[in-house]
């Protein structure tokens, strides 16, 4: 087994300024560590093409280190928003198709302002039904979080590229509802504005 230097360790994580770097920013998620812990403990302790597991790996801070490093990686997480936020971190896209994120966004925009201005509420439009759904998201809010993910739906035409826009919309959904904070589940009026 490696030994390493514990004070080593400790300075470069104490001094650890650019923590949110390529993808590590992606999602919020409770306990995330900064990316230079697995980044230390993945060099020390593996090669290039081992593979690391992750058997909790979150939102998949360890699995992009992994990949960054030359290695292999392999992650599991009960969690849902985790698994679906590491899977996307940890997916190459092409550039061809992020180019068309832009265009995605506009017509988001453009069927919203529209709704707004007195369109028609599509029923694709409508948010499932779920427990306190009316609780934790105001109708607007509720609407326009279903337009994105119609839209998405319609225009991506590939699954990568959906993905990743609708992490981007979990990433902001807490902003978007009635709860108070990421870790504090407790409902507040925010009054949040149409668009």
């Amino acid at each position: 087994m490696n030994h390493f230097d514990q004070q080593k360790i400790r300075e470069i994580v104490l001094h650890s300024k650019n923590t949110n770097y390529l993808t590590h920013n992606f999602h919020p998620f409770p306990a995330k560590f900064i990316p230079q812990i697995p980044r230390i403990m993945i060099t020390e302790f593996t090669k290039s093409s081992d593979v690391v597991f992750d058997p909790f790996c979150g939102s998949g801070t360890t699995l992009v280190e992994a990949k960054l490093l030359g290695r292999n990686s392999i992650g599991t997480d009960l969690h849902p928003i985790g698994y679906f936020a590491s899977k996307v971190k940890t997916t190459k896209i092409p550039e061809k198709q992020l180019g068309k994120i832009p265009a995605i966004v506009k017509k988001i925009e453009a069927e919203i302002q529209s709704i707004h201005k007195g369109g028609v509420v599509k029923k694709a439009y409508y948010a499932p039904d779920f427990f306190n759904r009316d609780h934790w998201f105001q109708k607007n809010v509720q609407i326009e979080l279903a337009i994105i993910k119609v839209v998405t739906k319609k225009y991506a035409k590939n699954q990568s590229l959906e993905n990743f826009i609708l992490n981007a919309m979990s990433a902001i959904i807490v902003q978007a509802s009635n709860q108070n904070s990421e870790t504090r589940y407790a409902a507040i009026e925010k009054n949040i504005p149409d668009g």
